[in-house]
């Protein structure tokens, strides 16, 4: 018996199941950047090796507020929120990405770095899409 699976329409005060993957996304990699910030900090402030220069440990920081501040209104899936979330993983690729794979540590801190890097362009991919769907008129902010 073959049973055939009918994409469903969202009624009203439900949310549909491809935007719950999409908030999954960006609520994970949000999460796992603001992570990776704070490792950084706290390897800065415990003199681990390697760890970040003490001048740039005030941006991370910040980074790590911004990230903070952006969380909530992604969940809520307004504008800003996405906006803010992107502002927060471009700061995070001043930290991480593959520019540090050239560094004298750079094959230490290479798998941070390049998570750390993926998970930005997936938050930025996934935070496009959603800010084309509302512009479109697609979601509810």
């Amino acid at each position: 018996m073959t049973t055939t699976v009918k994409p469903e329409r969202s009624e009203p005060g439900t949310i549909p199941q491809r935007r719950v993957m999409r908030s999954s996304l960006l609520v994970g990699s949000l999460n796992a950047l603001i992570a990776a910030n704070l490792i950084q900090v706290l390897a800065a402030f415990s003199d681990a090796d390697p760890s970040p220069p003490p001048s740039v440990v005030p941006a991370i920081a910040a980074t790590v507020l911004l990230g903070i501040a952006a969380r909530p209104m992604v969940i809520d899936g307004d504008r800003l929120g996405y906006k803010l979330g992107i502002g927060f993983c471009l700061a995070s690729m001043v930290g991480m990405g593959p520019h540090k794979l050239f560094l004298d540590d750079g094959l230490v801190i290479a798998p941070m770095a390049l998570v750390g890097f993926s998970l930005a362009l997936v938050f930025i991919a996934q935070a496009l899409r959603a800010l084309r769907a509302l512009r479109a008129g697609r979601g509810q902010r």
